[in-house]
């Protein structure tokens, strides 16, 4: 499950937004067949390329990458990773507060604004536990805000990396 989080990540800013939060659910919900056929779809529909590393992850996790889908995705391009501090408060601002709050291993949470598409992100930020598990948990009752886990200290792709860089603190529990 790892790997499918990695590749997910890797995704942020490539595949349209509404369509990532969906994998992700999916993913957290733990339906992996439907997880790998959505996310087929999803490359199609959107012509996103993968990389050779994501590929190679998709393999470890029993994606055919060998599919017709797959082998008709363009070149991958890199994802846009601008992101500047969002000092503003937002109406937002609570309701990750109060939907957070209930996570043990919560660490921080960070608001940043994405400059492609001038979107509001969030950084969860976590001691411990499951990524894809709270990652889909937390999606839910966020207005449209977008979200990204990370656990304190891990080694993070480019985006959420950025994102997290940028971040203005919100929430600060231990």
């Amino acid at each position: 499950m790892n790997a499918w989080v990695t590749v997910l990540r890797r995704l942020a800013g490539r595949l349209p937004d509404d369509d990532l939060a969906v994998l992700r659910a999916t993913l957290g919900a733990g339906e992996l067949a439907d997880l790998e056929r959505t996310l087929l779809f999803a490359l199609a529909d959107h012509g996103v390329g993968l990389t050779d590393v994501e590929r190679e992850l998709l393999a470890g996790e029993g994606v055919r990458v060998d599919s017709p889908i797959i082998a008709d995705l363009p070149p991958p391009a890199a994802a846009d990773t601008r992101f500047v501090p969002e000092p503003a408060e937002s109406t937002v601002d609570d309701q990750v507060r109060a939907t957070t709050a209930t996570y043990p291993t919560l660490r921080r949470v960070l608001r940043a604004r994405r400059v492609a598409g001038d979107q509001l992100v969030y950084v969860v930020e976590l001691a411990g536990g499951s990524v894809a598990n709270a990652q889909a948990a937390l999606h839910w009752g966020m207005d449209g805000a977008l979200l990204e886990v990370v656990l304190a200290g891990e080694d993070l792709p480019p985006y959420q990396a950025a994102a997290l860089a940028a971040g203005v603190e919100l929430a600060t529990v231990i």
